[in-house]
C-alpha cells in the first residue's frame, strides 16, 4: 500500500515544480532554456498525476510529450543552426526564410500548449481529469491543488509557447549577423515533418483503449472546456503584449520579477552555496583525513615491517655458527629468566 505521506509530498513537489518551471520558461531569453524548463514543468505534471493515482494519464502524457518535445528540440536545433545563436532577442522574422521549420515548430508548440485536437490536448486533459476526480471523489485538498495549479500552468504554457513562436518567427530580424538565413537541409527537416505528423494524429491514438498497453483515464467536458479557455487566455495575453510593445519581448510584462525569473530565482547560486560548496569542503576534509591519518597508518605499518625485517635479516644469513650462537644465547637468556623468577 502506498504511503499517504509520500503521496502528499510528491503532490506538493509536483505542483511547485510545474508552476516554477512554467514561470522560468516564460522569462527565459534562451530558446533551449525555454524548452528545458518546459520539460521540467511537464514532467512535474506527469508526477502530479502519479501522486493522485492516475498512472494511465501520467504515462500517456509522457508518451505524447516525447513526440512533440523531440520535435521542438530538433526544431530549435534547426533554428540555431541557421541563425547561429540561441538567444530569442537575436532571432525574429524567420517564418519566410525557414517555412518548413516554421510550420513544424508551430505544430510542436501548439501540441505543447494543449491546443485541440493535437496529442498534447488529450494527454494533458487526462491528467487534469484525474485531478478533478480526486477533488470530487477523493482527497479534495490534493485534487483541487493539482487541478488549480495545473490550470494555471496550462495558461503559462500557452503563454511561453506563443512568446517563443512570436520571438523566433515574427517581427523584424534582430540578429547582429547580416548573413542571409535559409531553410535547413532535408536531413534536418525530414525528422521534423515525421514528428509533426505524429503530434497531429497522435491525439486520436492516445484516447484509444489499451494504446501501447495503457488505458487513458476518463476526461470531463467541463475540464476540457476550461483548459481550452485558459489556453486561449494565455496565448491572447501574450499576443496583446506583443502588439502593445511594438513586436518586442512580451516577457517585459513580468516587470521587476523578470530578471529574477530569468535567473531561476538564483536557484543555481542557492544550490551552489547550500549544497555544492559544503559538499566540496566536506570532501576535502575527508580526503585530508584519509591521506594524513589512514594512509599514514598504512604506510607506517609497511615501513616498520620493512625496517624490522632489515634488522633481523642478519639472523638468516645461512651461517650455522650464527644460528648456534643465537640458540645458545636464547637458552641462556631463558635459563636466567627462569632462575630469577624461581
Amino acid at each position: 500500500e502506498l504511503s499517504p505521506t509520500a503521496l502528499a509530498v510528491l503532490t506538493a513537489v509536483s505542483v511547485v515544480t510545474m508552476l516554477g518551471g512554467a514561470l522560468f520558461a516564460l522569462a527565459a531569453d534562451d530558446l533551449k532554456r525555454v524548452l528545458a524548463w518546459s520539460t521540467v514543468s511537464q514532467l512535474a505534471l506527469m508526477f502530479a498525476a502519479l501522486s493522485l493515482g492516475g498512472y494511465g494519464a501520467g504515462v500517456l502524457h509522457l508518451l505524447s510529450h516525447g513526440a512533440f518535445k523531440a520535435l521542438l528540440f530538433l526544431a530549435a536545433g534547426s533554428v540555431i543552426h541557421a541563425v547561429g545563436t540561441q538567444r530569442l532577442d537575436e532571432m525574429g522574422g524567420l517564418r519566410t526564410s525557414m517555412p518548413w521549420t516554421f510550420a513544424t515548430t508551430s505544430v510542436g508548440l501548439a501540441a505543447l500548449a494543449g491546443v485541440p485536437p493535437l496529442v498534447g490536448f488529450f494527454s494533458k486533459d487526462a491528467v487534469l481529469g484525474v485531478a478533478a476526480d480526486e477533488a470530487v471523489h477523493g482527497d479534495a485538498v490534493r485534487g483541487w491543488l493539482v487541478l488549480v495549479v495545473g490550470m494555471v500552468t496550462t495558461g503559462l504554457t500557452a503563454a511561453y509557447c506563443v512568446r517563443a513562436w512570436l520571438m523566433v518567427f515574427f517581427g523584424p530580424r534582430r540578429s547582429r549577423s547580416v548573413a542571409p538565413v535559409s531553410e535547413s537541409p532535408v536531413v534536418m527537416v525530414a525528422p521534423l515533418s515525421v514528428l509533426a505528423v505524429a503530434s497531429v494524429v497522435g491525439g486520436a491514438a492516445v484516447v484509444r483503449p489499451q494504446f501501447l498497453g495503457v488505458d487513458a483515464d476518463p476526461v470531463h467536458l467541463w475540464v476540457m472546456v476550461t483548459s481550452v479557455l485558459v489556453i486561449a487566455a494565455g496565448g491572447a495575453f501574450v499576443a496583446a503584449e506583443w502588439s502593445r510593445l511594438a513586436r518586442s519581448d512580451p516577457a517585459a510584462a513580468l516587470g521587476p520579477a523578470r530578471p529574477w525569473l530569468a535567473r531561476e530565482l538564483r536557484y543555481d547560486a542557492l544550490v551552489g552555496a547550500a549544497v555544492v560548496r559544503p559538499t566540496w569542503w566536506a570532501s576535502r576534509a575527508t580526503a585530508a583525513g584519509e591521506s594524513d591519518v589512514i594512509d599514514a597508518y598504512v604506510r607506517g605499518a609497511g615501513t616498520g615491517t620493512h625496517w624490522g625485517a632489515r634488522m633481523l635479516r642478519w639472523l638468516h644469513d645461512g651461517d650455522v655458527q650464527h644460528y648456534v650462537t643465537a640458540i645458545v644465547l636464547g637458552a641462556v637468556t631463558v635459563a636466567v629468566i627462569v632462575g630469577v623468577v624461581q
